[in-house]
């Protein structure tokens, strides 16, 4: 089997200037670029640029998958809006993370396959249409995708781990929350059992 690599980017709050559009340019002849948007394919090589580089410096949010057992939807959001207790809250581990940037956080929501590559991939064109409310969700104070990322880590974190508080409405996710599941492969029973648990209020948090 061949490797497969897929890469788009959007921009949301801002339209990119021609300079930009060409700086973009010359990391790919290929690529479909346009003043919101870069969307390549990779068979062979790889994008030569740091996607979370060209996240940070001009666009919002971030799809990649491959067929080799990895997917990440990574999204820009200004760090007025979500202090960063929050975020340490729900982001525990290297898979689901969080990084500082300049006035922004960038959250990283990924699903990575033990086993390689993943007999059930997808070609990736669509996830970004899908999940892209996530980050206007959590720039509104909807933080149950957070805890949908904090559930998704659960099997890799120590038992006596804690949980944070549950966000009210779980039983009834936002179209962009039942995608972001799916993207992370996360089993909807979990998300049913927790949705069963009284919602927690924290004292600190405004959910």
């Amino acid at each position: 089997m061949s490797e497969y690599q897929y890469y788009e980017l959007v921009a949301v709050d801002r339209q990119l200037s021609k300079e930009e559009m060409g700086y973009l340019r010359g990391i790919s002849s290929r690529a479909q670029i346009s003043s919101t948007r870069f969307c390549n394919t990779y068979n062979y090589g790889d994008l030569k640029a740091d996607p979370r580089q060209l996240l940070s410096r001009f666009f919002d949010a971030y799809v990649y998958v491959s067929n080799f057992g990895c997917k990440i939807f990574a999204i820009k959001v200004p760090r007025n809006l979500l202090d960063e207790s929050l975020l340490l809250r729900y982001l525990v581990n290297d898979t689901c993370n969080y990084t500082e940037v300049a006035s922004h956080w960038i959250i990283e929501f990924a699903y990575e396959n033990e086993d390689g590559y993943d007999d059930d991939w997808d070609e990736g064109d669509g996830w970004m249409g899908s999940l892209l409310n996530v980050r206007s969700e959590l720039m509104h104070g909807d933080y149950r995708s957070l805890y949908l990322a904090w559930l998704s880590q659960l099997d890799e974190l120590e038992p006596d781990a804690l949980s944070p508080a549950i966000p009210p409405g779980l039983d009834d996710l936002s179209a962009s929350q039942s995608a972001l599941c799916d993207f992370l492969k996360l089993d909807a029973q979990r998300v049913v059992a927790s949705a069963r648990v009284k919602p927690e209020v924290d004292t600190n948090t405004t959910i």
